[in-house]
């Protein structure tokens, strides 16, 4: 298993990442060490809600698909899996089912579980990437939760980040820490700006103005800025990670994607959250690809 050290600058930044208290610090770095998984690589990051019951808050240490693959791999015996089952009624997936290999004295053994839209789909403001791609989401949790199966002693204790975002919004990103900030004592500052007043971009209209100027005027409302050089710069930035043409040549109906993006995150993330969070989805579903391809 790969050992991971860090210095104590790497130390800072990682609690003042994921705004943690020190004990959870503690908690979540054992949790790397475990597991040998390197938060710096965001193999493994804490999430940190309020419990909907009692509000207490509460932290589970996730990692992403990739990262379950790494620590089935490092047992030695995991064997491969299938590609994702679908009930795929008009193209719209109700569950999947996903089989995983592992061999078990020397016979490869299968293991499989399904996993359900309605279980696992989150709330509408956390849905974005499920609407945009569903396949890939729900096949996330399928495998998931096979290699759970398959690989109890190896991946118990750690979820993927598909499988919790149906628990909700966590409370340690930066735009929700403004409102819930962790009871510590010391309060780790932001480390990226987010707007103080949080205003969402006003819906567009489309009797009034056309796609592309509606997508320019909700990115200036959202990062609350006038400069349109900068504004701009915002602009192509979501556009290249929405497969947008920045070159000119885009269609005004492609700008409508870019204001379902605006109209979904802002006032609830920076814009620089909102396009990581969209590239790491993007990373997951060119990584199976490219295993579906070998």
């Amino acid at each position: 298993m790969t050992m991971y050290t860090y210095s104590e600058s790497e130390l800072k930044f990682i609690q003042n990442k994921y705004r943690l208290t020190d004990i959870e610090m503690d908690v979540f770095m054992s949790a790397a060490h475990r597991y040998g998984l390197n938060p710096l690589a965001n193999q493994i990051y804490p999430q940190v809600r309020n419990d909907r019951k009692t509000g207490d808050r509460s932290m589970v240490i996730a990692t992403g698909i990739d990262g379950y693959r790494t620590l089935a791999d490092r047992t030695g015996c995991y064997a491969g899996n299938d590609d994702p089952v679908f009930d795929d009624p008009d193209n719209a997936p109700k569950k999947a089912t996903v089989t995983v290999y592992k061999v078990v004295g020397g016979v490869r053994c299968a293991f499989s579980a399904t996993a359900r839209w309605e279980q696992y789909v989150p709330a509408e403001n956390l849905a974005f990437m499920w609407r945009r791609m569903p396949h890939l989401m729900l096949g996330k949790v399928a495998e998931a939760l096979a290699l759970r199966k398959a690989f109890p002693a190896a991946i118990s204790g750690i979820y993927t980040d598909t499988e919790m975002e149906q628990a909700g919004p966590t409370i340690n990103t930066e735009a929700e820490a403004q409102q819930q900030p962790a009871t510590s004592q010391v309060k780790p500052p932001p480390q990226r700006e987010v707007p103080k007043d949080k205003k969402k971009s006003k819906d567009f209209a489309p009797d009034k103005e056309k796609p592309k100027e509606a997508f320019v005027r909700m990115v200036g409302e959202w990062m609350q800025s006038t400069d349109k050089k900068e504004i701009m710069e915002r602009c192509k930035s979501i556009m290249a990670h929405l497969e947008v043409k920045t070159d000119g040549t885009a269609a005004q109906e492609d700008f409508l994607c870019c204001i379902q993006f605006c109209n979904k995150w802002s006032g609830e993330m920076s814009i620089a959250d909102a396009i990581d969070m969209l590239s790491q989805s993007k990373s997951d579903q060119k990584e199976m690809t490219q295993e579906d391809e070998f």
